[in-house]
């Protein structure tokens, strides 16, 4: 299998291009998401991670099958599972992939209990929908590319960086329902039900952008049509504007050290690359568990945390690219859970607030001798270490 790295714009920069589950949704369906504060920068930056995974599972997909994944219909041509089922092996999700059966609609008595178990990946980073929706649809009808038979790129006579593959659609759907933006060459769908009107777009070259609000429909019809024939303009929308409070990468974002410093507990986990053959239950965050060690010894927790924050602190350099993590964290305070992802080979830590988007920060591997101390101490198993 093929495995590329795309690039994601973020406000003026180029940024670099995990599974929970959800409830069944209600039958009333919320048009748009409920409760939005704020945009932010790391919600823009996870909302775009999230489709540059997409982009890349279609990618892995059309190399393996030679055409791209679409909503699959039974033989009398009626919808059964969406596309964003038919990609679950390329996003790390064969086990639940299995789960489904591929000749059951989306809604039969089997296939509905699966809506509950959405990937984090196709999840909404901003505001309240229903559990089991996303906004990730692709373009169908008559002037879109979801079509049987879609290749790359013979599918895109117009350019694969210059059209459309999956967007932030304006209002959401089941995950599992063969559902998308319908597209006739004239009514241009709505987009941008994430962002107050801004939207990400990946690309069908797998490349993400954000776009402005109000985009003139002239050119969304372009960009939304993969053989138009009519070239883009120099200005077709792509959002440069900065987001105010983008998140240091050299400190520990605010809200998961509040927790880090009250912790009332706090556990120090050894983990290793998830496998195909791995048991996925108690995994972290993608990653395997070897074991743990409950931190409960009030002076080795300030010394864990106290060479955390150093090592964040004394770093100031520029991650690498591996993100091949052997430590996790673990704390809680208040009902309130903290975990910290630590691959201090690329000097890469990811964060998750209360189940909250994903951040990142960095760290210096420093604190990487006095993990494995405490983690060998308590008999817990080290994974192997990268050959140097």
């Amino acid at each position: 299998m093929r495995h590329i790295t795309y690039f994601v714009v973020i406000g003026s920069t180029i940024a670099l291009g995990v599974q929970s589950a959800a409830e069944q949704p209600t039958r009333k369906q919320k048009d748009k998401p409920e409760g939005n504060g704020p945009i932010t920068a790391s919600q823009l930056k996870q909302s775009a991670k999230q489709l540059e995974k997409i982009a890349l599972a279609f990618h892995n997909y059309s190399d393996d099958k030679r055409a791209l994944p679409t909503n699959q219909l039974s033989t009398d041509k009626k919808p059964l599972l969406s596309w964003r089922v038919q990609i679950l092996p390329y996003l790390e999700q064969d086990g639940l992939y299995k789960q489904f059966k591929s000749d059951e609609p989306w809604d039969s008595a089997h296939n509905k209990k699966l809506i509950a178990k959405m990937p984090r990946i196709y999840a909404p980073v901003r505001g309240k929908v229903e559990p089991g929706m996303t906004f990730f649809l692709a373009f169908g009808g008559s002037n879109g590319w979801l079509k049987a038979g879609a290749r790359l790129p013979n599918s895109f006579p117009d350019g694969t960086s210059n059209t459309f593959l999956v967007a932030e659609a304006a209002k959401p759907v089941v995950w599992t329902k063969p559902e998308d933006l319908v597209f006739n060459g004239k009514d241009v769908p709505e987009l941008g039900g994430l962002f107050d009107g801004k939207f990400h777009a990946a690309m069908a070259d797998g490349s993400v952008n954000r776009f402005r609000k109000g985009i003139d429909a002239s050119i969304l019809k372009l960009l939304i049509d993969p053989a138009d024939g009519v070239p883009l303009p120099a200005d077709f929308g792509i959002d440069t504007t900065e987001v105010p409070g983008t998140d240091d990468p050299h400190k520990i974002p605010a809200d998961a050290k509040a927790i880090l410093d009250k912790a009332e507990s706090l556990e120090l986990l050894s983990l290793d690359l998830q496998t195909p053959d791995d048991d996925r239950k108690g995994a972290f965050h993608g990653w395997k568990v070897l074991g743990k060690k409950v931190i409960d010894k009030a002076e080795v927790r300030k010394s864990l945390v106290l060479a955390f924050e150093n090592g964040v602190a004394e770093y100031k350099d520029m991650g690498k690219k591996c993100f091949l993590p052997r430590h996790g964290i673990r704390v809680k305070h208040a009902g309130k859970v903290a975990d910290f992802v630590i691959c201090f080979e690329c000097n890469n830590v990811r964060i998750y607030v209360d189940g909250g988007a994903e951040t990142e920060f960095l760290i210096s591997d420093s604190p990487a001798k006095m993990f494995n101390d405490i983690l060998k101490d308590a008999g817990v198993k080290l994974p192997a270490q990268p050959k140097k």
